[in-house]
C-alpha cells in the first residue's frame, strides 16, 4: 500500500512522446509472464498489428497495464488464460485485457475505479483508480465487462498518434 500512495504523491509531471503500444504491452507480458506461469496462467497476445502508436507517458501507460493484467492473474485461482487484443479502431487503439476469472457481481460494477474499494483480501482499491486517471489524463476510456463465474474483460481506449 506505501508504494501506491507513494505513487499517488508523486508530483504529475507527463513525459509525453510518440510510442508503439504493441511494443509498450509486450515489455509488459515479458514482465508478467513469470508470475503469470506461476499460478497456471497463459498470457497470450493476439495482436493484428506490430505498428500502433499513440502519444503517450511510457511509464504511466506500462503502469496501467501491469495493474490490469496483474489484476486479471489475481482473479484467476485455478490457472487459465488472459487474452490482450489491440485494434485500431477509427482514430483510437483498443486494447482488450480479457481473463478467465471469477467476473464482478453486477451489484459491484459500478464501484470498479473507486477510490478504496476493492474485493481483495489484501488490496488497497488504489490500482484501478490510478488506471482510470491515467488513462483520463491521456484522454482515453475503460470500460469494464464481467460474467460473473466467467470472466471480465477491460477495454482500453486511447486516441491513436501518427509516427
Amino acid at each position: 500500500m506505501t508504494s501506491e500512495l507513494l505513487t499517488l504523491a508523486k508530483p504529475h509531471t507527463e513525459r509525453r512522446e510518440i510510442h508503439n503500444i504493441v511494443h509498450l504491452i509486450e515489455g509488459v507480458i515479458i514482465l508478467l509472464t513469470s508470475q503469470a506461469n506461476f499460478y497456471n496462467i497463459q498470457i497470450i497476445n493476439q495482436v493484428k498489428s506490430k505498428e500502433l502508436y499513440i502519444n503517450c507517458d511510457e511509464t504511466k501507460i506500462k503502469q496501467v497495464f501491469i495493474n490490469l493484467i496483474k489484476n486479471a492473474i489475481d482473479s484467476m485461482e485455478s490457472g487459465g488464460k488472459i487474452i490482450l487484443k489491440i485494434y485500431e479502431i477509427d482514430d483510437n487503439i483498443q486494447v482488450k485485457v480479457i481473463d478467465q476469472g471469477n467476473g464482478i457481481p453486477k451489484e459491484l460494477m459500478n464501484k470498479i475505479g473507486e477510490p478504496f474499494y476493492t474485493t481483495k483480501e489484501k488490496g488497497t482499491g488504489i490500482g484501478l483508480m490510478v488506471c482510470f486517471q491515467i488513462i483520463e489524463s491521456h484522454e482515453g476510456t475503460i470500460k469494464v465487462e464481467s460474467n460473473y463465474g466467467s470472466g471480465t474483460t477491460f477495454t482500453v481506449t486511447i486516441p491513436s498518434s501518427i509516427r
